[in-house]
């Protein structure tokens, strides 16, 4: 879930018809939509309240939004005072708005955050961000100690699953817990080697189940383990007959499919193709190749029109240390550029002076073996 924590409000609305000593009154709203909530809201408090805070449910339908509407002081021998009118932040939501269009983020979500991080009275960019990114977006970090006990991870090709399997296998055995690994990747030529190669290394099970008898079996054998991963087939999410599979093979595992998702393609296609995964029961994703990714626009799309939770993010190819926790703090942190305090920079011409930077510290050293999915 994501929960917008309004700290303190940019500043106090100028008081309308010449109201004075004016405080402002909260209630929480709950309704099935966001819509209904705001019919709720003006029915009650009229056209003057303000948002305060908004909550959704990732899992579904559902919205919870804290209004709060300014009343006038009673007392008449109240000293009459104005209350000064403070604008919200023009320098956040400049360098919000500029950060976001960077990364190349749909307008209408770019004003939604750019309006919302202006509104909180803070200086700095990368907190009002991460306020903003709260209210809108989900978040379900998973942890090696609270990851659930069977993930089933399902993705298009290339999104790189298998990896992300094998980060989730070592970091469950990393913390002590016992692990079982299941691949039902058949069509893949060296998917099911890929992922032997990881688990041997760590001693740990691996079974193949290419058909969903085979996976119900191999589960129930392995239902023991403190933690089952089942990397799924690769499956093209606009091909009937594949998607189809997929959900049977879901069915067959009684898991909750944990999307994988590649950074960096076109938000438009992401949206389409995670509404696919949704439908087939994925509520949350681990977005993946973001050390090879400069633009998370579409990931910014995916988690609040899809909607899914995000889970975490593949950063880096090494099994052992590639894979990390994610919160509206550290994506603000990824999205907004290096020193937060200064004007955005030009995006093409940071990744020029890191290469001339990398170029002068590594000379003769080996470069990184391309292609492997992060």
């Amino acid at each position: 879930m994501g929960v917008t924590r309004v700290l303190t409000k940019a500043g106090t609305r100028e008081p309308k018809n010449g109201r004075i000593n004016a405080t402002m009154r909260l209630k929480t709203f709950t309704a099935a939509t966001t819509a209904d909530a705001m019919q709720m809201i003006r029915r009650e408090l009229g056209d003057d309240a303000i948002i305060v805070s908004s909550r959704r449910d990732a899992d579904g339908p559902g919205a919870r939004v804290v209004a709060a509407v300014e009343e006038a002081g009673d007392s008449p021998t109240a000293t009459p005072t104005l209350v000064p009118f403070k604008p919200a932040s023009t320098r956040v939501l400049d360098v919000v708005r500029q950060a976001l269009i960077g990364h190349g983020a749909p307008a209408p979500l770019i004003e939604m955050l750019a309006n919302a991080a202006a509104a909180f009275s803070t200086a700095d960019p990368i907190l009002a961000l991460a306020g903003a990114l709260d209210g809108a977006l989900a978040f379900a970090p998973l942890s090696a100690e609270k990851q659930p006990g069977t993930v089933m991870l399902v993705g298009a090709p290339g999104a790189g699953k298998t990896v992300t399997a094998a980060k989730l296998a070592h970091r469950a055995f990393a913390a002590g817990r016992s692990v079982g690994v299941i691949s039902t990747d058949h069509v893949r030529a060296g998917g099911v080697e890929q992922l032997a190669a990881f688990t041997r290394i760590l001693g740990i099970d691996l079974e193949v189940a290419p058909t969903p008898e085979k996976l119900a079996a191999a589960v129930a054998r392995l239902s023991h383990r403190d933690a089952l991963i089942i990397d799924a087939a690769q499956a093209n999410p606009f091909d009937s007959n594949q998607t189809q599979f997929l959900a049977e093979m879901v069915a067959a595992a009684g898991a909750q499919p944990l999307l994988v998702l590649a950074a960096g393609g076109d938000h438009a296609e992401a949206i389409d193709q995670a509404r696919v995964f949704r439908a087939l029961g994925a509520r949350a994703a681990i977005v993946t190749r973001l050390d090879a990714t400069r633009r998370l626009g579409g990931v910014l799309a995916v988690a609040r029109e899809a909607p899914l939770a995000l889970a975490g993010v593949g950063d880096s190819p090494h099994v052992a240390t590639g894979l990390s926790a994610i919160n509206p703090v550290s994506l603000a942190r990824r999205l907004m550029p290096r020193g937060s305090q200064a004007a955005p920079r030009d995006l093409d011409q940071d990744h020029a002076e890191q290469l001339q930077r990398s170029l002068r510290r590594s000379q003769g050293q080996p470069r990184r073996r391309a292609g492997a999915a992060s």
